[in-house]
């Protein structure tokens, strides 16, 4: 593994296999490894934009889980509050519908299945791939090609992916619209994660960036500006947001 820093960019990582395969057997080959001729390698670096202050939270500790595991929940992605009845959350902006139930040995509940909804008229969610290799991993900022959509469907397995690899979410929330309906307005962010449900109910968002100005579509976070509150201990714990 190899790292690529410079002045002004976000460092890259790079994985290289040397290690040489052929036509052996397994076992064969497991005792008679061999290296491969030196190959060159090319490794990418993102210039350093216009990183901004944003809502950021991280959002993998025990609390944070489905408040029920078969019915409507919503989320209020600014405060990473469920709203109520469930808690404080403020806006519904994201809408989990879960059916099915999991069972685990320890008589924990989970759902199997899970519906990622916008209800607000304008709203949706977007699936992008990352650029895995670079600290920085999502596109700079929102673009005419991000396919929103006001659904997603999930089937969820605990402990199995259930996005595809080094995918992230582009939402587009609190969307106000014109009498044409036009988006005059709305705001934006990221999920960083999104790959997990384990047999606990835990959901791995891992990270979740709120950009708190309407109509900004920037998505590049300056990990040194985090505006979210750290008011209680909880609260310190899951706003440590690393990654731009």
């Amino acid at each position: 593994t190899l790292v690529a820093k410079k002045e002004g960019y976000y460092p890259s990582r790079l994985h290289v296999d040397y290690i040489a395969t052929d036509d052996e057997a397994i076992e064969e080959t497991l005792f008679s490894r061999r290296w491969k001729e030196p190959q060159p390698v090319q490794i990418t670096l993102k210039r350093v934009r216009n990183p901004i202050p944003m809502i950021a939270w991280h959002a993998t500790t025990s609390s944070f889980k489905f408040p029920t595991v078969n019915g409507t929940c919503s989320l209020d992605v600014e405060s990473l509050e469920w709203c109520p009845p469930y808690g404080e959350g403020k806006h519904a902006d994201i809408t989990f519908i879960l059916s099915g139930i999991y069972r685990e040995r320890q008589k924990d509940t989970v759902p199997t299945k899970v519906i990622m909804k916008c209800e607000r008229p304008g709203d949706g969610l977007a699936f992008c791939q990352s650029d895995h290799w670079s600290r920085f991993q999502s596109a700079y900022q929102v673009s005419s090609d991000m396919e929103f959509k006001q659904q997603q469907v999930f089937e969820f397995k605990p402990w199995k992916s259930v996005l595809p690899y080094h995918t992230y979410l582009v939402f587009r929330v609190r969307a106000e619209l014109n009498a044409e309906g036009e988006i005059i307005s709305a705001h934006y962010g990221k999920c960083r994660g999104l790959t997990q449900l384990n047999p606990r109910g835990l959901i791995s968002f891992f990270d979740v960036y709120f950009n708190p100005v309407p109509n900004d579509t920037n998505l590049e976070f300056d990990t040194k500006r985090n505006l979210a509150p750290g008011e209680t201990w909880e609260q310190r714990q899951r706003r440590r947001v690393y990654l731009p």
